[in-house]
C-alpha cells in the first residue's frame, strides 16, 4: 500500500510550509504579510495595510531576496496576464483563499498515493473556498478523470461505450 509518511522531515521544508512558517512567524511578530502564489510557487509579502506599500519576501533561497512581481511572471514558470487574471496569480491571498491552497497541496499528495476520492474532496472544498480561481476546479476535474479512467480499465469499457 502506498502511504505518504508523515514523519519524512524533509517534508517540513517543502516550498508551501517554508513560505507559511516565514508568514506564522511575521504575522505573530505583528508584522502586515499575507501569502502569494505564481505557478509552481508560493512566497510572502509585506503589505500595509492601505495596500499602498509592499516587498516579495522569497524564503526559498540562501538568504533573503526581495523581488518583484516582475520576476514571478518569469519564474519559475512563465505567465501570462491571463493567466494572472484566471489563477489570481501575484495576488495576496485572503485567510479564506491561503485555506484553499493549503487544501488544494493537501489534494496534490492525496492524488499522488492514489487516494483520489480524498483527494476530490480536498479540491471541491478548496473550489468552494475560492470560486474564482479556477486551478482548483481544474484539479478536481483532473482527479474525477483519473478515477473514472481507471474504473473504466478495471470494467474493460472503452472510452465512448
Amino acid at each position: 500500500m502506498n502511504r505518504l509518511n508523515l514523519y519524512n522531515p524533509w517534508l517540513l521544508f517543502s516550498v508551501p510550509s517554508v513560505a507559511k512558517q516565514y508568514d506564522a512567524l511575521g504575522r505573530r511578530l505583528g508584522y502586515p504579510l499575507k501569502l502569494v502564489t505564481t505557478n509552481g510557487h508560493i512566497f510572502a509579502r509585506w503589505q500595509s495595510p492601505d495596500g499602498k506599500e509592499r516587498f516579495n519576501i522569497e524564503g526559498t533561497n540562501q538568504g533573503l531576496s526581495c523581488f518583484e512581481d516582475a520576476y514571478y511572471q518569469r519564474w519559475p514558470h512563465k505567465i501570462t496576464e491571463q493567466d494572472i487574471r484566471a489563477c489570481r496569480y501575484l495576488k495576496s491571498l485572503t485567510a479564506q483563499e491561503e485555506l484553499a491552497l493549503f487544501l488544494a497541496t493537501r489534494g496534490h499528495c492525496l492524488e499522488a498515493v492514489g487516494q483520489l476520492p480524498q483527494a476530490q474532496l480536498a479540491y471541491a472544498h478548496a473550489h468552494r473556498l475560492a470560486p474564482d480561481s479556477v486551478q482548483y476546479l481544474g484539479f478536481l476535474a483532473h482527479a474525477v478523470q483519473t478515477e473514472l479512467s481507471q474504473a473504466r480499465k478495471a470494467l474493460n469499457i472503452k472510452q465512448g461505450d
